[in-house]
């Protein structure tokens, strides 16, 4: 059986999320980060591959990306359940389940 994932687990990736974009955006902002460079690349391809380690569903990069970081509210159907995911504790439901 997978470990479940907690709160403080998901918070801490999530939280480590926000702080590589601000410092990134940060960066391309000043004009000293390519955002079509290797390193911008880089940076971001090691941050999703580690999280995949974790998440191999990638329910946390959909999380992020596609639902906007819950601000969608994005419905998913898991066998006969449907959720709303519209903060990390939804997500965390989702993932454990």
């Amino acid at each position: 059986m997978n470990k479940q994932l907690t709160i403080e687990e998901l918070n801490k990736i999530l939280d480590s999320y926000i702080a590589l974009k601000r410092v990134i955006d940060s960066a391309v902002e000043v004009g000293c980060l390519d955002p079509n460079g290797p390193i911008y690349n880089t940076v971001w391809k090691a941050f999703e591959d580690t999280v995949d380690i974790i998440d191999p569903y990638s329910w946390i990069m959909w999380y992020i990306y596609d639902n906007d970081m819950g601000e969608k509210g994005m419905l998913v159907k898991i066998a006969d359940e449907q959720f709303y995911i519209e903060n990390r504790r939804d997500l965390l439901k989702v993932m454990n389940s």
